[in-house]
């Protein structure tokens, strides 16, 4: 938020004089000039572009903002409702609410669009574009500040182009492309031309200081972070940016007890002067991240865990995943150095999963990391081995990407510390005419500039010898492994990928059409399932049933968009499947899915809808027709690169079956187990599907059938 911020604050001097006079004017107003004050005033407090922490207040914005457009929608006034719903976003976006933020803001666009409202429409597009960006939509994000630089080129708005550039290198940053942040904050500098905002892009904290810390410059940190703080105490700045760039100094001394104690001071200066608990309440989980690392840095885990956990529920139900990603990294942290190998995998696997739907590949590599150290203390050495690779591999990449920024960040830092020694030396010039002071204050200046310089330029050769290392050994890997491989090897590979490739779109036409037809008679019946429900009046079945229902809905429907899913959701799946099915039978049957404890669930791929026919056919077959109540279990487990599938009931078994049911249904269902078995054959390049699924009739001590055992062989796949 602060880059957002800085980008139009104004003397608070100005803001008052402003709300002062808009104030006088309302009551004399009346009609849309009424209703344009009422929501000007909802800006000026709403507005996140001012310095936030003491002079917004969102309780009152929304006074104004709900009487706007209360009397606008009175009125008939379109303009008036397009601008209340564009300070409605920003409230929520200042409230940390990016869903809400998103919603209100979506409504404006539309409002100002069709009103030619071009910039208020403009500004409520930069807005949707930040709610993209902490809600992990990085693409989306960086296409709508792309289209919006054409208009602020052409009306000359260097401070919202400065923004906006610096908002682009941002979310590349998240992404952990770091050539591109350091290009974007060069095209910020190369418009910044007020002496003022150069210093306070150079000490403020998250500007030059973090690109630095980028570079892996220590030393160099420590001296930016010195002379930050000293800047922002002449300034007589916010005493949480004080506070944050001392906490800064002390963690990069490893003093990190005065570090946590910097953040009391924060805590302190929030409590006693934010006047909106709304903002305050933010802010101070924001900051309690930063916090959290530092206690796990102290073994303070405990202490870690419970600030970490009010801040993950706050942080997820505002869609705020760029916050929420390190509050997860610091839990699974605390907890895997606590011991506890269960919850820091659960927490692991949710950073993980959040971390590769969005491409935030530093906390993907951190995922990676974390995994395959936990793996490793469980004593699962072929997953530990798996994610280890997968670290590194990931690494490497992000590690050269990082190799080519430093020397863009060595050209912009230096440009910028060059200018901030000329407007120095100038303040000097204009307030001394001691000519040996000046003469000192430069020489100084200048003896820290070439130290800053060789610094980076070691730490730039080293790194460039230790990639050239990588890569010579990768190179010499590859050149091996090409040695040893024949052309007609690898040219019969090729046609093998090509047969495989056909095969696979065959299957998943097939696959298709067999959902094409179990799908409609699965919704029939559980829709006459909800109906029966509210006949009988029985609310809590039905809204139960409901509730399981769309979820099942929801999964297929995103499961069927990739040829492969994780084996996790393909056991939620399963799992909301066969509840549905005992729920509507009334528990006719219990069932129990057991996976063995060295399966990665996550990392696993299979196809989706792999194991729901066998489940099916057990249920409809195997248990409907029993008198008593019945039992399926699914247990999961892998050998010798197969993931193995056993799916058994103590139903009727199959002879009994057969009896029983009619002609079509058995032409059905035993189309969709041989699909199902064409399916997991191609996987493995097969042509025999009947050597993937083994099916053993079960019988009871006194000779009678006892069920029925189906053993999926599917091949092991992981992403």
């Amino acid at each position: 938020m602060y880059l957002l911020i800085s980008t139009f604050s104004s003397p608070l001097k100005a803001q008052t004089k402003l709300t002062d006079s808009l104030k006088k004017a309302l009551p004399l107003l009346s009609d849309r000039a009424r209703v344009d004050c009422l929501n000007e005033l909802g800006f000026e407090y709403s507005n996140p572009y001012w310095n936030h922490s003491t002079k917004v207040n969102t309780d009152t914005a929304l006074i104004y903002t709900l009487q706007a457009q209360k009397e606008s929608q009175q009125l008939n006034y379109s303009p008036g409702i397009g601008k209340s719903f564009q300070n409605l976003g920003m409230v929520e976006e200042e409230h940390g609410d990016f869903f809400k933020s998103e919603y209100y803001t979506a409504l404006a666009i539309s409002l100002l669009e069709k009103n030619n409202m071009q910039t208020e429409l403009n500004r409520a597009r930069i807005n949707l574009g930040y709610c993209f960006y902490h809600q992990g939509r990085y693409k989306e994000a960086i296409e709508i500040y792309q289209k919006e630089l054409p208009y602020y080129k052409a009306v000359k708005d260097s401070s919202h182009l400065s923004m906006i550039y610096r908002m682009i290198g941002k979310v590349y940053g998240q992404q952990g492309y770091t050539e591109n942040v350091f290009r974007y904050f060069q095209k910020n500098f190369e418009i910044t031309k007020n002496k003022d905002q150069i210093l306070r892009f150079l000490y403020t904290p998250g500007y030059s200081v973090n690109l630095i810390k980028a570079s892996s410059d220590t030393v160099n940190a420590l001296l930016y972070f010195n002379q930050s703080n000293e800047y922002l105490n002449n300034q007589h700045m916010e005493l949480n940016y004080y506070y944050e760039t001392l906490s800064n100094i002390y963690s990069l001394k490893k003093q990190y007890d005065s570090a946590i104690s910097c953040f009391h001071q924060i805590n302190t200066f929030i409590n006693s002067t934010y006047s909106d608990s709304s903002l305050k309440k933010i802010d101070l989980l924001r900051y309690s991240i930063r916090l959290a690392e530092l206690y796990i840095l102290i073994n303070d885990f405990d202490h870690a865990l419970v600030i970490s956990s009010e801040s993950s529920a706050k942080f997820a139900k505002g869609g705020d995943i760029v916050s929420l990603m390190p509050v997860l990294k610091n839990i699974a942290t605390a907890y895997d150095l606590k011991s506890d190998y269960e919850n820091s995998l659960y927490y692991t696997k949710q950073l993980l999963e959040i971390a590769e739907a969005t491409g935030s590949r530093p906390f993907v590599r951190d995922g990676y990391l974390l995994l395959s150290d936990l793996y490793q203390r469980k004593n699962q050495s072929k997953l530990a081995s798996n994610y280890r690779i997968k670290y590194t591999n990931l690494s490497d990449t992000i590690q050269q990407e990082d190799f080519k920024s430093k020397f863009a960040a060595w050209d912009l830092i230096t440009k910028m510390y060059i200018e901030e020694e000329k407007y120095i030396t100038q303040l000097k010039i204009a307030e001394s005419q001691n000519n040996t002071t000046i003469v000192a204050v430069n020489k100084e200046k200048k003896i820290q500039l070439i130290i800053f310089i060789s610094a980076l330029i070691i730490g730039f050769l080293f790194t460039g010898v230790f990639i050239r290392n990588i890569k010579l050994k990768r190179r010499k890997d590859q050149l091996q492994l090409l040695m040893t491989a024949s052309n007609a090897q690898l040219e019969k590979r090729k046609i093998e990928q090509e047969i495989a490739a056909l095969h696979m779109q065959k299957t998943e036409l097939e696959m298709q059409a067999l959902r094409a037809q179990m799908n409609p008679h699965f919704i029939f019946n559980s829709l006459n399932a909800i109906n029966c429900f509210i006949l009988e009046n029985n609310k809590t079945k039905a809204s139960e049933y409901l509730t399981k229902f769309s979820r099942l809905v929801r999964l297929i429907l995103q499961n069927s968009q990739s040829a492969l899913i994780s084996l996790e959701k393909e056991l939620e799946a399963l799992k909301l499947y066969l509840q549905l099915e005992a729920l509507r039978f009334d528990n006719h049957f219990d069932f129990a899915i057991i996976v063995d404890k060295e399966l990665d669930t996550l990392a696993i791929k299979v196809p989706p809808l792999i194991i729901q026919p066998f489940a099916e056919n057990a249920v409809w077959h195997g248990l409907m027709h029993k008198e008593q109540k019945g039992y399926v279990q699914i247990e999961l487990y892998e050998e010798g690169n197969m993931l193995y599938c056993k799916i058994t009931d103590d139903g009727i078994g199959r002879k009994k079956a057969v009896e029983l049911k009619s002609k079509s249904a058995a032409s059905h269902k035993s189309m969709g187990m041989q699909i199902t078995a064409n399916r997991i054959a191609m996987l493995e390049q097969n042509e025999d599907a009947q050597t993937q699924i083994k099916i053993n009739d079960l019988v009871l001590a006194n000779g009678s059938a006892g069920g029925t055992e189906v053993i999926l062989k599917i091949p092991v796949c992981y992403d």
